[in-house]
């Protein structure tokens, strides 16, 4: 997704990501543990998948506000507002495939994955400074991620309902 919004064709970068893996795993991935491992399924409990998973997002991107004040993060090359709605399309991203694949592995891999590509997006401007060329393609990309996962959580969820249903019936 971020390769294809940011439009990233170095193959070098293969490289740069494998290399770096692990470090994103431990930099980053490893937080899924307690977002969709501890505190999804609890606020599940609490509130519905929908609201769950925005009010998740917002913790997420809140969770992260202390990065702006270090020079050289890629998150301070993001004006904040943006940085929230990205927080919430990226949790209904890894609640979707946690709720798919029932892994919280795969969503450990998945948001290792998305820092490292979103670190190749970000670039040092004339000014000094980290910059990210966001342009509509980039805007698009996102839109189109949080409208699939969306429809695929909801549909996941809609099984559930359903199942649970026949289930109370027998």
């Amino acid at each position: 997704m971020v390769w294809i919004a940011f439009g990233i064709k170095e193959s070098i970068f293969i490289f740069y990501m494998l290399l770096n893996f692990p470090i994103f795993i431990i930099g980053g991935g490893l937080e899924e543990l307690g977002w969709r491992g501890y505190l999804q399924p609890k606020l599940e409990k609490i509130v519905s998948y929908f609201p769950s998973v925005i009010i998740v997002g917002i913790i997420w991107s809140i969770w992260h506000l202390p990065l702006w004040a270090i020079k050289g993060t890629p998150q301070s090359a993001i004006p904040f507002g943006l940085y929230l709605f990205l927080g919430v399309i990226l949790s209904f991203t890894f609640t979707t495939i946690y709720k798919y694949t029932k892994n919280l592995f795969l969503c450990i891999l998945s948001h290792a994955w998305f820092n490292g590509c979103i670190g190749l997006a970000v670039y040092i401007s004339s000014e000094g400074y980290l910059q990210l060329n966001l342009n509509w393609k980039v805007f698009l990309v996102f839109i189109i991620e949080l409208i699939v996962s969306v429809i695929l959580g909801l549909l996941y969820n809609r099984t559930m309902f359903i199942e649970k249903n026949k289930r109370d019936l027998l």
